[in-house]
C-alpha cells in the first residue's frame, strides 16, 4: 500500500481525514462462556475510524447541550419557586416568563433533536457516527467473530469466524 496516498474521511468520502478527529469504535470478542452461573469472558478492542473535521462537527453539535441545559435549569427553577401559582409582583412575573421561555426552548430543542435523529442522514448527507456496518475494518473484524455491541452473558455465543456461504 502506498504510504503517501491521501486518506479520505469514511463518512463523507470527500475531505481529507483530520488526525485529531478519529472516532473510536469498541468491539468485543467472546473467549469463554459458562452457563451456571451465566458469565462470559471477552476481549475488547477499539477500532479507529478516520473522519474529517466537518463530519466531526456534524456528529457533535454543541447546540443540543445548550438546549438540554436550558430545559433542566428551567424545570429546576420552576419546581424550586412557587409551582402552580402565577406571580403578581413585577420581578416574579418577569422571572415566570423567563422560566416559560427556558421550558419552551428546551421542548423545541427536544423536538429538533428527535427530528435530526430520525433524519440525520438526509439532513447532513453522511451516516451517523455509530453507523459503521460498511466500514472495511469493522466488517473484517465482524467476519472474524468480533461483536459491535457488548455481549450479554445470557445470550452470548463464543466468538467464531462467520461462515461464508456460496
Amino acid at each position: 500500500m502506498n504510504e503517501s496516498a491521501t486518506k479520505f474521511c469514511f463518512y463523507c468520502k470527500k475531505e481529507v481525514i483530520d488526525e485529531k478527529h478519529y472516532h473510536t469504535h469498541k468491539m468485543w470478542f467472546v473467549t469463554d462462556r459458562t452457563i451456571i452461573p451465566a458469565s462470559i469472558r471477552f476481549k475488547e478492542q477499539e477500532v479507529p475510524i478516520a473522519r474529517c473535521q466537518t463530519c466531526y462537527e456534524k456528529h457533535h453539535k454543541a447546540y443540543m447541550v445548550v438546549i438540554w441545559c436550558s430545559l433542566l435549569v428551567g424545570f429546576f427553577l420552576f419546581f424550586r419557586f412557587k409551582v402552580g401559582t402565577w406571580p403578581t409582583e413585577t420581578f416574579e412575573v418577569v422571572f415566570a416568563y423567563f422560566l416559560c421561555g427556558l421550558g419552551a426552548l428546551g421542548c423545541v430543542g427536544i423536538l429538533v433533536g428527535i427530528w435530526e435523529y430520525l433524519f440525520f442522514k438526509m439532513i447532513n448527507k453522511i451516516p451517523r457516527e455509530a453507523d459503521l456496518s460498511k466500514h472495511p475494518l469493522v466488517k473484517a473484524f465482524e467476519d472474524q467473530g468480533w461483536l459491535s455491541s457488548k455481549p450479554n452473558p445470557k445470550t452470548a455465543l463464543l466468538g467464531k469466524p462467520k461462515e461464508k456461504f456460496d
